[in-house]
């Protein structure tokens, strides 16, 4: 027979095994009533806004006023998911483009940057994943052409693949998109792709390339673009002259490395996503007009920080 002594250590046994599991799952939970959002400042000559303090913050989310618990600059270790367009409009743009990112790769972007990549057309054509040297990747980029007599591209597609290639993500992550078109080919929507960025902190920018022969439809779904990178914090530049390529990749190298890290308290989790508003603020709690300020426009709800431990 089994000893009534032995019955109650294993009974205390599968009850402590209860609670540290426990534990254990809701160490894996965020803490909805804390986010923590990605803010950039930049003067109006473009110039990052250094030396920023939580008093020179003044945040809102849909439309209510949060406590700001911390403001600080970046951490080091950006990662940066490299995804380039090689359709067939972007023949002349793409040789250029690969002679701007081989000094840029080297000279603007710090030293412990990582990089990853993917090059796509109407489909995924290459990847790269975090690892490699940024010789490794620039020799990947080089070896591509642009595709004759081939017009779709999959814009949205290529971030997806960016976000899983980011896995786990980590809040600063970003992604840098060069095409000169719209997206005619993608699967997945500007809206997915937005929620998807938001909740884990990646941003994504573009370096929009201006074809003045490309249709007004094209311009149409180029806008789309634009608006996807405002609504997570990123920022677009616009080339239309081979010789803008090398300072636009030196201002984009800039605009991805320097940001605030501030940490906003809720009085309660959201149970849907919210809109977010941030101000620079003087000394008179006045609102600065001096800077500009890009950052994500909605705050996740609970549910989707949880769906990305």
């Amino acid at each position: 027979m089994v000893s009534c002594q032995f019955m109650f250590r294993l009974q205390h046994f599968c009850i402590l095994f209860t609670l540290v599991s426990a534990i254990g799952v809701h160490s894996q939970q965020r803490d909805c009533n804390k986010q923590t959002m990605i803010v950039a400042v930049r003067d109006k000559h473009g110039q990052f806004v250094p030396g920023l303090q939580i008093a020179d913050f003044r945040a809102k989310v849909s439309g209510k006023r949060v406590d700001i618990l911390s403001a600080s600059g970046v951490s080091p270790g950006h990662r940066v998911v490299l995804v380039l367009d090689v359709s067939g409009s972007m023949a002349w743009k793409l040789r250029r483009l690969q002679d701007g990112l081989s000094s840029a790769l080297i000279r603007f972007w710090p030293e412990d940057t990582q990089f990853s990549l993917i090059i796509f057309g109407g489909r995924v054509l290459e990847r790269i994943e975090f690892g490699h040297s940024r010789q490794e990747i620039l020799s990947a980029i080089n070896q591509f052409t642009a595709i004759p007599a081939r017009s779709e591209r999959a814009v949205r597609d290529s971030l997806k693949d960016a976000n899983d290639l980011l896995h786990p993500a980590r809040i600063g992550d970003s992604v840098l998109v060069a095409t000169d078109g719209m997206d005619d080919d993608s699967k997945v929507s500007s809206k997915t792709i937005e929620r998807t960025f938001n909740s884990q902190g990646i941003r994504f920018f573009l370096l929009r390339f201006i074809d003045h022969y490309l249709s007004t439809q094209d311009t149409f779904g180029q806008s789309e673009m634009e608006l996807l990178s405002a609504a997570t914090g990123g920022a677009t530049i616009a080339i239309d002259s081979p010789n803008q390529i090398e300072p636009a990749l030196k201002n984009m190298a800039d605009e991805i490395a320097q940001y605030y890290f501030l940490q906003i308290a809720l009085p309660k989790p959201l149970e849907k996503e919210g809109s977010f508003q941030i101000e620079i603020v003087n000394s008179s709690s006045r609102k600065r007009t001096d800077v500009e300020l890009r950052f994500p426009q909605k705050v996740p709800a609970c549910t989707a920080l949880n769906d990305h431990p």
